[in-house]
């Protein structure tokens, strides 16, 4: 069984899992094909799998010491060279890690430094040896596009994920499905809002709700992992406008939950060097985005196994996305296809030339700040 948290990929379309059970951590090329598998030596990294990304022959994986619970263990992130199986570099983590991806050179780390959380959040970019080597001013602007007064008060609300795009790093917040580029080399934040019609945006969610999404979450942990689970008291929380977004060199993918598609998350597909929708799909009712090539993508199911799922032309900008939205609605999803990995998995993006984005047919609106 893999750890839905312990799945990442990168720009190339390779896909890491670590696997819960055995701690072994194993690598996909984009067609499927197996690329590499490792046991870490360091035993504390068999015992605790946590999050863990890819990029190139690295990985970067999240685990806990001592490796108990996250409530007890201090955070800890290790660089691992996956043709060796060797860590490289271990350090601490400057608080919660709530998500990591790839960057060009190195890794994006949202993190919650201090509570209360709508005040702690840092998003950071770390190099190899976990150094902090930048910091995107994003919280201040989160405060001023969250107008929302019923989500201030919530966790997650002024958060979202890192990602990069070529040589850039883009932000999807939480709270409503757009594309941020946060100030970087130069240049101003720029907002990249997709059509009315393709808008979605963050909600409260009840305790009941949560109790729900993780009975569903826990149903293949052990029962004093569940039974903890049902004593637990759940707050309300927070439903963010996107469950999630892969990325291969021009393309961006994000799927939100969309209520007039109710048999599967709703998938955009986004060429960021028109900053253009050029796809809407739908993909099948209980699978996760993981990671984004070409013509496909991989989707994770809830029973831990990747089936492929071919995407649906994307060669140039659409005409008029909300009519595609339209038909899509009227027509329903697309059935993923067969093919599994080209080995049995446990039980289961090359960087595009650096761009100046300009709008093209099918675009979202754009705005410097």
């Amino acid at each position: 069984m893999v750890n839905l948290r312990a799945v990442g990929a990168d720009a190339q379309g390779r896909v890491a899992a670590w696997d819960w059970d055995t701690g072994r951590i194993s690598v996909w090329k984009e067609d499927g094909a197996l690329l590499t598998e490792c046991v870490a030596s360091d035993p504390r990294l068999g015992v605790s799998p946590s999050q863990v990304t890819v990029r190139g022959d690295r990985a970067f994986l999240r685990f806990f010491d001592p490796p108990a619970a996250s409530t007890t263990g201090d955070e800890r992130g290790a660089v691992l060279e996956l043709g060796r199986c060797k860590v490289l570099k271990e350090f601490g983590i400057p608080g919660v890690l709530m998500t990591v991806a790839p960057s060009a050179d190195g890794w994006l780390l949202v993190v919650n430094e201090h509570l209360p959380a709508k005040d702690g959040f840092a998003f950071i970019e770390m190099d190899d040896d976990g150094r902090v080597v930048r910091r995107f001013d994003l919280l201040r602007h989160l405060r001023q596009r969250v107008d929302n007064p019923d989500l201030t008060d919530l966790y997650g609300a002024f958060s979202g994920r890192l990602f990069a795009s070529g040589k850039e790093v883009w932000f999807l917040p939480h709270s409503m499905y757009e594309l941020w580029r946060p100030p970087q080399r130069g240049l101003p934040l720029r907002e990249v809002v997709p059509p009315d019609c393709l808008a979605v945006k963050g909600r409260r969610a009840t305790g009941e709700e949560l109790r729900k999404f993780f009975e569903e979450v826990l149903k293949d942990v052990p029962e004093e992992v569940r039974a903890q689970s049902r004593a637990s008291t759940r707050r309300e929380g927070f439903n963010f406008a996107s469950t999630s977004v892969a990325t291969n060199r021009r393309l961006l993918a994000v799927t939100v939950r969309d209520p007039k598609l109710p048999e599967g998350d709703r998938l955009d597909l986004w060429d960021m060097t028109l900053e253009s929708v050029v796809a809407v799909a739908q993909i099948p009712k209980g699978m996760y985005l993981v990671s984004l090539g070409e013509e496909h993508a991989w989707l994770l199911s809830e029973d831990r196994r990747f089936s492929r799922w071919a995407l649906p032309e994307h060669a140039v900008p659409l005409d008029d996305p909300c009519a595609a939205y339209a038909a899509l609605v009227k027509g329903g999803q697309q059935p993923p296809e067969t093919t599994k990995p080209k080995t049995p998995v446990a039980t289961p993006s090359s960087e595009h030339e650096e761009h100046a984005p300009r709008p093209a047919e099918g675009g979202g609106k754009s705005l410097e700040r």
